[in-house]
């Protein structure tokens, strides 16, 4: 053959496999270039109902200009349980110009928490649980059990809760989503003997996937049912057209945008477990639906939603984010003087979700189909913008 040919067959399979191999990042690179021409696009397809309030237009121009997320559902039920809803972008990308509607699903990642631990309260304020009861006290495989932490031991429903247990996902593996590995909850309590904690049970907080997993568990226990069917039945998930995520995409839910983080693709689906996912992040459906959810919960009346424990109470430092966690919520005040806004965040992949509720029970649902900018997850941007907003009069 002759060198030459031999030389330019070589040098493009090497180019080849070199695109392939990196084929996320170049996509990535590529799509970063439009992405600014495609935000401005995205601005002018924002859609209100009518009588919606002028923040909800400007959040959505903060978020396309700001986050650089450019499909997004937002609803807001008022004071007076009206519900308002702003909508942009795309349902199936930028190529095709479908716009996204009301109905139009996207996953909630953790904003699912919210239900999971409020069917805990309920069954508390049942008398099903006690919030004070070791996590142990459930499972009686774990009876006459050598421990190799014994703190684990004294782990209690409330620690659970409030992420106060001692799991601390910065400092050992969340096993909850990690890729091709099968996590030991929700399959095998028993591999509580054989974990080291992070810190003393309720020592301080610290978010973690494990927390909520472990509550799921409890409320299986308690009520002899499994857990997704038990939130479908008492949470009337299917007139709601809420669903649990089995992995792939559904027909109605929008596409997702990785271009804020390449890290992940639209594949990563087929590496993670979405049984082990349905109590910390596995819910999908549209914000309006979730609003009415919210709101359903809160006119329930449910023991403690808005509270904290008195050790949770004291360690707050009010007016910073992602350090006041409660039963449900995490809190954010400017001062002690203002208002309080209770929030849960959540991020799957290219799905990032908020919900907010004011102090009026004033609700907020947000969901767009790309992850947050690495500073923001800091930063929080988008909660303090949405504080300002709603609490413009105190301000």
């Amino acid at each position: 053959m002759n060198v030459k040919i031999l030389l330019l067959i070589t040098l493009s399979t090497l180019c080849i496999v070199v695109l392939f191999k990196d084929y996320n990042n170049i996509h990535s690179r590529i799509g970063k270039i439009i992405q600014e021409s495609e935000a401005k696009l995205s601005l002018k397809t924002i859609k209100c109902s009518d009588n919606s309030p002028r923040w909800m237009k400007n959040s959505l121009e903060f978020i396309i200009n700001d986050q650089k997320i450019l499909t997004n559902q937002i609803a807001y039920i008022d004071s007076n349980q009206n519900l308002h809803t702003c909508l942009s972008g795309w349902k199936n990308g930028f190529i095709f110009r479908e716009g996204p509607t009301d109905d139009t699903r996207f996953r909630y990642a953790s904003l699912t928490k919210v239900i999971t631990h409020h069917a805990i309260l309920k069954l508390i304020e049942a008398g099903q649980i006690n919030k004070d009861d070791f996590l142990t006290r459930y499972f009686k495989e774990l009876n006459n059990k050598n421990f190799v932490d014994e703190r684990v031991t004294t782990i209690t429903i409330e620690n659970l809760l409030e992420h106060r247990s001692g799991f601390d996902h910065t400092k050992s593996l969340d096993p909850i989503v990690q890729f091709n590995h099968r996590s030991w909850c929700p399959y095998n309590i028993k591999k509580l003997t054989n974990i080291h904690l992070d810190f003393d049970p309720n020592q301080y907080y610290r978010y973690d996937n494990r927390n909520t997993c472990l509550l799921s568990l409890v409320l299986e226990k308690v009520t002899g049912e499994s857990f997704q069917d038990y939130i479908r039945k008492n949470y009337s998930l299917s007139t709601k057209n809420i669903k649990f995520i089995a992995g792939p995409f559904e027909k109605d839910e929008v596409s997702y945008d990785y271009r804020n983080n390449p890290a992940w693709s639209n594949s990563y689906y087929k590496n993670l477990d979405f049984n082990t996912l349905a109590a910390v992040g596995g819910l999908s459906g549209n914000a309006s639906q979730f609003a009415t959810l919210t709101q359903e919960l809160i006119n329930s009346k449910a023991h403690d939603f808005f509270n904290h424990s008195y050790n949770a109470q004291k360690s707050c430092e009010f007016n910073s984010f992602k350090t006041c966690n409660g039963y449900l919520f995490r809190y954010y005040q400017k001062n002690h003087v203002s208002p309080k806004m209770y929030y849960r965040n959540g991020s799957l992949a290219a799905a990032t979700s908020l919900l907010a509720v004011t102090e009026n029970n004033e609700i907020v649902v947000w969901l767009g189909n790309s992850s947050l900018p690495q500073s923001d997850r800091q930063e929080n941007r988008l909660e303090l913008f949405l504080y300002k907003e709603l609490y413009k009069l105190y301000l």
